[in-house]
């Protein structure tokens, strides 16, 4: 019986190993150049930290480590992107105050993110993850650390193309959602890229 389900937990760690190579995604984070890792925007300053709601640091060295490669276009405050969102109809501000956040222009030919949903209707949408985060974390902690209204049953990865532009930053905390601190991708109120078969998590 322990050699059944030893036999079992490796063919599911293979199995999450090899979905993430076919998608260029790769778990050896050595492998991410420091050329990149300085792209991925500023670290906070203590002070900033401590007038946060979430862990800040934890999440930006999380984010350094993924491998989709872009040209940071320009920088903002999390205050302006989120003035922007609320103009498009947000009453929750999706942005973690006093941190940064840059718009970005991807450069690989093809870059791959990860979308969680309650529902398979809602696949398609604007708000993305790095590809390893569905599966490092269970429904529960992807609520807490994107600050969810929902507790999320599926993933599915999405292919973003080279030239695309893409909003980027900490998460906030969300009374009732989450604490937040994960590091998102918004497609600026456009559904972009190609969104595989839906997964469940």
């Amino acid at each position: 019986m322990r050699k059944y389900v030893k036999n079992a937990v490796f063919a599911g760690v293979a199995f999450a190993s090899a979905n993430l190579a076919r998608y260029g995604y790769t778990t050896n984070q050595e492998n991410i150049s420091s050329k990149h890792n300085k792209h991925q925007g500023k670290k906070l300053n203590s002070s900033n930290k401590k007038s946060t709601d979430c862990d800040v640091t934890q999440s930006y060295e999380l984010s350094t480590k993924h491998p989709n490669k872009y040209l940071v276009k320009k920088q903002l405050n999390a205050q302006k992107a989120n003035e922007d969102l609320f103009k498009k109809g947000y009453t929750n501000p999706p942005y973690a105050p006093h941190t940064e956040v840059n718009i970005v222009k991807m450069k690989k030919k093809r870059n791959t993110f990860a979308r969680v949903f309650e529902d398979k209707k809602c696949r398609k949408g604007g708000w993305l993850m790095d590809p390893d985060e569905p599966l490092k974390h269970s429904p529960a902690k992807l609520k807490e650390k994107y600050a969810l209204a929902y507790t999320p049953k599926y993933y599915c990865w999405v292919d973003i193309k080279k030239g695309t532009s893409l909003r980027c930053g900490i998460v906030n905390k969300i009374d009732g959602w989450g604490r937040g601190g994960g590091f998102q991708y918004d497609t600026c109120g456009e559904f972009k890229g190609k969104f595989h078969q839906s997964r469940v998590l």
